[in-house]
């Protein structure tokens, strides 16, 4: 599971995210999952993630997704292809 990407505000629009998702997905799998807001949803394609539906999602993880949507969280769920 990919954890939240931040950027402190004096900085954004410099491609620190960008860059540090690019350093990342040396990593990633197809078991990488990630809950991005839905306006970074472009930059999560560039890097290969796919948007998913929440059924593909068991235990532990899609309970924390649809608790996030229950709180109202403007996310979605993609994947690492």
């Amino acid at each position: 599971m990919l954890a939240g990407v931040s950027v402190a505000p004096l900085h954004q629009g410099r491609g620190v995210a960008r860059s540090l998702l690019a350093l990342l997905a040396e990593r990633f799998n197809q078991n990488t999952y990630t809950f991005p807001y839905t306006d970074l949803e472009p930059l999560y394609l560039s890097f290969g993630f796919k948007r998913l539906g929440a059924e593909v999602l068991v235990g532990p993880v899609g309970d924390l997704y649809r608790s996030y949507l229950k709180q109202g969280r403007g996310i979605l769920l993609m994947g690492y292809r």
